[in-house]
């Protein structure tokens, strides 16, 4: 049976939802002039709220971070980026807490994604939890309804430290590598890798040493946004003396990356790696890269065949 897709509402920014929408920006403040929820009527009912408070609660979160301002139209002599904003509301929902203390916990979740006029793509995830006693059901939509606003504002925490990320230089970036907040390292490691900034590879080598597991997998994902097949070896090392999970992972990013290195590592690992697992994704990625090779050199020729000045090397 197909299951129905979730509605996806669309609100025009009202001029009369908007509190001060003529006012003058405060500089570094940037405009979102759209707002779409995408969620069910189904999902959204715990909460006990209208589609208009529902919007409410997001506005004074988002105009709350001091970063984002929702205006109904790009105010006059505005010359920042505009934004459009669409919240994915995952999960509104109490469930037991899995504890023995007979307590059950709302549990919100939801996704805030920026879109810019230039195309720039920013998201922040949020999730609020709150624990719900016995007995307290006439409490529940009160619990949700706080767990929503925990999870809007941590979600818009983040797109405050994207939108950070975004406006600063590849050295400030690397640098906020060794911030003590997560979120700025996370931002930071993201916004290198989408940049494909070469500049990062020795700070993001160097977090790969990290004793922090999540860690290490960021700047892995960050070294193979970047391309460079220079960092081959780090990622190579890395693997030594590592689980099976997380050298299959980096396994899958050497296949990515490519180069004789890479491709060296993982046919010795596909044929004499001790754990099975290991082995099969080695020759899983092998073949991968085998095959955008062959791919390669099939649209190479085909560009020398219809320009003869583009022949390849070595032909």
């Amino acid at each position: 049976m197909e299951m129905p897709k979730p509605a996806r509402l669309w609100f025009a920014i009202l001029a009369l939802a908007l509190a001060g929408a003529c006012s003058k920006l405060p500089q570094g403040v940037e405009v979102v002039t759209g707002l779409e929820i995408e969620a069910s009527d189904e999902m959204l009912a715990p909460l006990g709220l209208s589609r208009a408070e529902i919007i409410d609660r997001l506005r004074t979160g988002i105009e709350g971070s001091g970063r984002l301002a929702i205006r109904e139209a790009v105010p006059k002599g505005y010359e920042g980026r505009t934004w459009r904003a669409r919240i994915e509301i995952l999960r509104v929902r109490v469930v037991p807490s899995g504890n023995a203390d007979g307590l059950s916990l709302a549990d919100v979740a939801l996704r805030m994604n920026l879109t810019s006029s230039g195309g720039d793509l920013l998201r922040g995830d949020g999730r609020g939890h709150e624990d719900l006693p016995p007995g307290a059901s006439a409490r529940r939509q009160d619990v949700l309804r706080r767990s929503f606003d925990a999870a809007v504002g941590q979600a818009v925490r983040q797109l405050g430290v994207a939108l950070e990320a975004a406006s600063k230089t590849d050295e400030e970036l690397v640098a906020a590598l060794q911030s003590p907040d997560a979120d700025r390292r996370d931002f930071a490691m993201r916004q290198l890798g989408e940049r494909k900034s070469r500049l990062a590879i020795p700070a993001l080598v160097e977090r790969l040493r990290a004793d922090e597991r999540p860690l290490q997998l960021q700047a892995v994902g960050a070294l193979v946004a970047i391309g460079d097949q220079a960092a081959a070896p780090a990622l190579i090392d890395t693997s030594a003396q590592r689980d099976p999970g997380f050298v299959v992972q980096v396994i899958y990013a050497l296949g990515e990356l490519g180069g004789h290195d890479a491709e060296a590592y993982l046919f010795t690992v596909s044929t004499g790696h001790p754990d099975e697992a290991v082995r099969g994704a080695a020759a899983e990625a092998l073949e991968n890269l085998h095959s955008r090779q062959n791919l390669g050199r099939t649209g190479a020729q085909a560009d020398a065949d219809r320009d003869p000045s583009r022949k390849p090397v070595g032909h």
